[in-house]
């Protein structure tokens, strides 16, 4: 339950321009170009470079407001634009129609990071993405989606090159009023706060709201006055600091995620866990079985707590799976397990993994894949790999008959579907084409679209591209110092008449970034080729 005080958009508007509030903090707009084009007629430059309506709003002089207030052609198109909206949270979906009798109770999918939009930085890569795509398509079909996530108050690092080619990794402070999130309030008006135990103290974390077309997101925030200094940082960077930040984020993550659930009186059909990082909210969902009913065993709340849990786990390597030290879970959970009356060797034996050198640790993954009903991988050939990797979860199983499947990673179309394709689309196939996104019969209408209607839209996108990548290139170099004729000669780098391949990820080693180097005398070849050569956009992220 989310209590209505929640809804009171705090931004001041002409009467005539409510609706901008409405459709601000809906990130509905995110994949509706209708809407982004609304914004974007407030100040063109200030959307341009932000895309973030609810900043845009704080900004806009009265002056303007009134202008567009007086103006009726605009008055119109922000009708249209809440009426977009409305009659997609009013609309019978899909689950309604196919499965109406889970339409109901919600599923809940925690993560660590969510990539909703550029404006909420709460993600750092693949992972995000997914989820933010998850999000978003489990409202197109209705399925009554909440996740949980942390709001971390300096989202994920932004990066600047040096003149050496150094990677200068940065932390904006994000000021979460300017932000399409809003302030969940208990019934007295107040911002509503759980605890979340952690050794010899409580600490504090309050709740937001984001609301992503039907569905929401509650993220927790620990940056509260009544918390120490040490705690306020909890929640202030994704996937920072040491190994204990690491672990009381993902108690705050796991166990606060659930606490947060109950609180707002969310009773889940389904808890679905997106890679090991949240797994710790297993321990709280027992611990709640075992509060309620003192004859439960810790091995039956295990058992029933399994029932309606999946997991998904993304990684192919082990080095991308998290894990604690034992001595860092004792140190953790010592107390919780003495609360619960259990042995703390019976809750590190659910997690316990064993390395080829002989040590011995705490894997989040494996505590996810044994309490959980279903586990799966995110391509065909990734769960083949997850079941031999994992096989000693499950011993006495062949690692072909293990219970780990797979599910394709795919994506929100209308997310990543340019305005000018949509466009095309309409025009070609009609509207209904969005309608029509699992018809392998009604893709073929697009795969029959001739040449030349295709073509002058790549072409288009293509530029838009290597405009881009020039116009970044050109302020790196004047903010390294270089000479007017350097910053000018970019403007000529990279051919829109040449195949680019875009290159764009997180730099950890395991994802083998430098592969692409492993021949450089073959790499020449490919690239200078005299009659079809190829350019390469190269960029991404290390982890600092």
């Amino acid at each position: 339950m989310i209590h209505p005080e929640t809804k009171k958009y705090p931004i001041a508007l002409p009467e005539e321009l409510s609706a901008l509030s409405e459709l601000a903090y809906n990130l509905y707009w995110v994949w509706q170009h209708e809407i982004q084009s609304l914004f974007s007629e407030i100040d063109p430059e200030h959307w341009r470079e932000h895309k973030n309506p609810v900043a845009l709003l704080l900004d806009t002089p009265s002056e303007r407001f009134a202008a567009l207030a007086a103006d009726q052609g605009f008055l119109e198109r922000l009708q249209k634009a809440q009426g977009l909206l409305r009659s997609e949270l009013e609309r019978e979906t899909w689950l309604q129609k196919t499965w109406p009798a889970y339409a109901e109770r919600p599923v809940v999918y925690l993560c660590a990071e969510f990539g909703i939009h550029t404006c909420l930085p709460i993600y750092s890569g693949g992972l995000g993405v997914l989820a933010g795509d998850h999000t978003k398509s489990a409202s197109d079909l209705g399925i009554p989606f909440i996740g949980v996530g942390l709001l971390y108050k300096n989202g994920y690092f932004t990066q600047e090159i040096d003149a050496e080619g150094n990677q200068i990794s940065e932390y904006p402070e994000l000021n979460f009023d300017r932000l399409p999130i809003q302030r969940i309030l208990d019934d007295s008006g107040y911002q509503m706060h759980i605890a979340v135990p952690l050794p010899g103290r409580s600490v504090s974390a309050q709740l937001w709201l984001v609301e992503v077309g039907r569905s929401r997101l509650i993220l927790l925030d620990t940056d509260i006055p009544e918390n120490s200094e040490a705690d306020k940082g909890i929640t202030s960077q994704l996937y920072g600091g040491d190994r204990d930040m690491r672990i009381m984020q993902e108690i705050v993550l796991g166990m606060g995620g659930v606490a947060a659930l109950r609180a707002l009186g969310v009773d889940p059909a389904v808890w679905h866990m997106n890679e090991g990082h949240v797994a710790f909210s297993l321990f709280e969902r027992i611990r709640e079985l075992m509060s309620a009913d003192p004859k439960l065993t810790f091995r039956k709340a295990c058992e029933i707590v399994k029932i309606n849990t999946v997991f998904t786990t993304h990684t192919p390597v082990p080095a991308g799976n998290e894990a604690f030290s034992l001595p860092r879970i004792d140190a953790y959970f010592r107390a919780f397990c003495r609360k619960l009356g259990i042995d703390l060797h019976e809750l590190i034996s659910l997690g316990l993994q064993h390395d080829e050198y002989g040590n011995t640790y705490f894997s989040m993954t494996v505590l996810s894949l044994r309490l959980a009903s279903k586990s799966n991988g995110v391509s065909k050939l990734h769960g083949e790999v997850s079941r031999k990797m994992w096989a000693h979860v499950w011993q006495d199983v062949p690692h072909a008959q293990n219970p780990i499947t797979s599910i394709t990673n795919g994506i929100h179309t209308h997310t990543w579907i340019s305005q000018e394709y949509a466009r095309l689309f309409d025009e070609k196939l009609g509207s209904d084409w969005r309608e029509q996104l699992a018809s392998r019969e009604y893709w073929q209408r697009v795969l029959d679209l001739p040449d030349e209607a295709i073509a002058p839209v790549n072409d288009a996108l293509k530029r838009r591209v290597i405009e881009f990548v020039r116009a970044r290139l050109q302020k790196q170099l004047q903010r390294h110092g270089a000479d007017e004729q350097a910053v000018q000669e970019v403007a000529n780098w990279l051919s829109p008449d040449v195949l680019t391949i875009g290159f764009a990820r997180r730099f950890a080693t395991y994802k083998r970034a430098t592969l692409l180097f492993h021949d450089i005398d073959r790499l020449d070849r490919i690239i200078n080729h005299p009659d079809r050569p190829v350019q390469i956009i190269f960029a991404g992220k290390a982890h600092p």
